[in-house]
């Protein structure tokens, strides 16, 4: 029997857990904290994306391990595709997705930033809909 997930909310500038999950919209369209998390990093997000030749299309991720100037060990960047065209149920199937991709790194503790630009959607609610996809 598998234990129970446990989910809190937090605030954006909280500390994040070893492994960071983050969302990016179509064409990499990133939020303010994704944007904080590049600049401090030296651009690595900007640049691990385009190695990998990813664009933020909807279902699709890239992880990037121990980046630099970060305080996590992990960082997932997951797709979010066309934010703006989302529905509740959308922004669920992604939480789930999210989790997925979290979960195939078989970390114990994981957090997922709640913020994706151009998203529509107030905070709390983007929130709620991710973590009951989850």
């Amino acid at each position: 029997m598998t234990a129970p997930l446990e989910i809190s909310f937090a605030r954006l500038d909280a500390a994040p857990a070893s492994t960071l999950a983050v969302l990016a919209g179509q064409e990499l369209a990133l939020s303010p904290a994704v944007q904080s998390l590049n600049t401090k990093a030296q651009g690595l997000v900007l640049k691990a994306a385009e190695a990998a030749s990813f664009k933020g299309k909807q279902k699709s991720s890239i992880e990037i391990l121990a980046p630099q100037k970060l305080d996590c060990q992990r960082l997932v960047i997951v797709g979010a595709g066309n934010a703006n065209e989302h529905s509740d149920s959308d922004w669920a199937t992604l939480g789930g997705y999210a989790m997925g991709q979290i979960a195939a790194r078989k970390t114990t503790e994981a957090s997922l930033v709640a913020e994706v630009a151009g998203a529509g959607v107030k905070p709390d609610v983007l929130a709620a809909n991710l973590a009951f996809g989850a």
